[in-house]
């Protein structure tokens, strides 16, 4: 939570109570006047409010010392001593001020009495359960802040696997050019450096512009494409608002990865890639499709740094927010995840 954010709550938690406090004081206000001029009323509810309020809040100040860290005999003690000594020198001062308090059959210092304890110890009783559940309150609010920082440190995490997986594959294709003194691993590993520079940068964000992370698949396209010294049939379309639209980064191109990793390019001329996404009502629909042969499989499958990775982290950001799915075909691969935006 930001320092504004916090300031902005502790305003409006001090405006809470200073409310209360009125009205309390206004009830007072209401009664008292029954028996005492307006003006004589107004005081006498002010003195009468101010203990109290001074209660509620030293026995809050009790609450968070002692009863807290389970000093109870002491908690009470204090407590039982606090009540008597500002009782006493409310119903004082309340005899000052003589009025018919209450129509009850009873000398008026009595009344006074049954009055001002009862009332005190309400007070206490509201402020013990009110500094309770802001204990609980808090509490919980630090319980989801360290479980936000370790979703956090779990995605982190996941992300780290899918960076080193996707820079060696880059890199053993710029040294397979190397190797055949290709004019093109210069362009390639310029091309890399592009790449690298949104992975590290802009992948650590919590979220990119979609149209940014599509840019990032096209560099990724041109690059495997220089591997090859004809044209492969790979196909990359879009549709709907890809500048309005934010998503997480680098959660698309593992998936378009995985896709060229299983396509029977070497093998097929025929082979191909097709890749869309397609944005409709703050919803991104993505799909790739490879040709495949299973006879030709890499041993290095998509495990742990591929699509089971891409699902632990939709998990963590948003839940119930996406659907996964895979079809496997006898001579093809489709990925399809949908998610909301």
């Amino acid at each position: 939570m930001t320092k504004n954010k916090l300031d902005e709550n502790k305003w409006l938690i001090i405006g809470l109570h200073l409310s209360f406090w009125v009205v309390a004081w206004l009830i007072f206000v209401i009664i008292i006047n029954n028996i005492l001029s307006l003006q004589w009323a107004m005081y006498r509810s002010a003195v009468n409010v101010a203990v109290l309020s001074a209660l509620f809040y030293l026995n809050i100040l009790l609450v968070k010392l002692l009863f807290n860290k389970q000093h109870y005999l002491l908690y009470f003690i204090v407590v039982i001593l606090s009540i008597l000594t500002l009782t006493e020198l409310r119903v004082a001062f309340n005899l000052i001020v003589p009025g018919d308090f209450y129509n009850l059959k009873l000398p008026e210092n009595t009344r006074l009495r049954i009055f001002a304890y009862t009332s005190s110890f309400g007070v206490i009783v509201v402020s013990t359960l009110y500094q309770i559940l802001q204990n609980r309150a808090v509490e919980m609010q630090n319980q989801m802040a360290l479980q936000n920082r370790y979703q956090e440190a779990q995605v982190q995490f996941l992300k780290a696997q899918i960076n080193p997986h996707f820079l060696f594959n880059t890199l053993n294709n710029i040294y397979s050019l190397a190797v055949m003194k290709s004019d093109v691993a210069p362009e390639m590993i310029l091309k890399l450096s592009e790449l690298l520079r949104y992975v590290i940068y802009e992948g650590q964000a919590k979220q990119v512009i979609l149209e940014q992370e599509i840019l990032h698949i096209q560099k990724f396209i041109e690059l495997f494409q220089m591997r090859s010294e004809t044209p492969l049939n790979i196909i990359l379309e879009s549709t709907g608002d890809i500048s309005n639209s934010y998503i997480e980064p680098m959660i698309l191109i593992p998936i378009v990865e995985n896709c060229f990793k299983h396509c029977d390019f070497d093998l097929n001329e025929k082979a191909f890639a097709h890749i869309s996404i397609h944005v409709k009502d703050q919803k991104l629909v993505f799909k790739t499709l490879n040709s495949k042969n299973d006879l030709h499989q890499q041993k290095d499958k998509m495990g742990g740094v591929g699509l089971e990775n891409i699902k632990q982290r939709l998990e963590l950001r948003s839940p119930k927010k996406y659907e996964l799915n895979t079809k496997n075909l006898p001579e093809s691969f489709e990925v399809s995840l949908s998610i909301e935006l």
